[in-house]
């Protein structure tokens, strides 16, 4: 079984159906509700506040429980563009809830039960621009690095149980953050990329599957940007 956060995002509406191909998959959203047409049951979308412990917890008792099985993928995102002076508290707030906080708080709830069937897969989402630090993205930037040291420490403490733990790291896709670039700055990014070209989601999708099929990928950092210059 795959979860998916963010299954609204523009990444997540690109890559969920692909993702149904691999195993069966429950996409996961909060405020807007993704629209497929091709939903089953083994390919569901669920409305939940990640953050909402006993939405949570209900989910997992109600759901995951008796899954063997499960790969655990964290795509939900967010991000402003302000400089540091300009954030509020709410802005930094809110960035890290979803960025950082909700991944963590699922993976604690979900651990045990990857932990008691001997197997699971964690993967983060972060991205090479938050890696770099780019001007006006210091609560995404902060949020996103901060996921790289979560990984790395569940990826340790759970190993024992066959239970990896992995971030891929996106450059530039024609979707979601992208898309709200100026003009300007889309051409500043696509020159920084050898092949001078946006990234294909099937390649985001052939990561992730080779992820959930390996126990020894473990602690990785896996780019997906086309070598792009930083």
């Amino acid at each position: 079984m795959i979860i998916l956060t963010g299954a609204s995002g523009g990444v997540g509406k690109k890559i969920f159906k692909d993702l149904s191909k691999i195993d069966n998959i429950i996409g996961i959203y909060n405020s807007n509700k993704p629209s497929f047409n091709f939903l089953s049951k083994k390919c569901r979308i669920k409305k939940i506040d990640l953050l909402d412990e006993s939405a949570v917890t209900s989910f997992i008792d109600k759901v995951l429980r008796k899954e063997k099985k499960i790969t655990l993928i964290h795509l939900a995102s967010l991000k402003s563009e302000k400089l540091l002076i300009n954030h509020s508290i709410n802005d930094i707030k809110n960035e890290f809830d979803v960025n950082f906080f909700a991944p963590t708080f699922l993976s604690k709830k979900i651990i045990p039960i990857m932990a008691s069937n001997n197997w699971g897969r964690i993967i983060f989402f972060s991205s090479t621009g938050g890696e770099k630090g780019d001007i006006g993205t210091a609560s995404y930037t902060a949020s996103k690095m901060s996921l790289l040291g979560l990984s790395k420490v569940i990826s340790m403490e759970y190993a024992k149980f066959n239970i990896t733990s992995n971030v891929i790291k996106l450059g530039n896709f024609d979707s979601g953050m992208y898309k709200k670039l100026s003009k300007d700055k889309q051409k500043e990014l696509i020159n920084l990329i050898p092949s001078k070209k946006l990234g294909n989601f099937k390649n985001i999708v052939s990561t992730i599957k080779v992820m959930i099929d390996s126990d020894y990928i473990n602690n990785a950092e896996v780019n997906i940007d086309g070598g792009m210059r930083r």
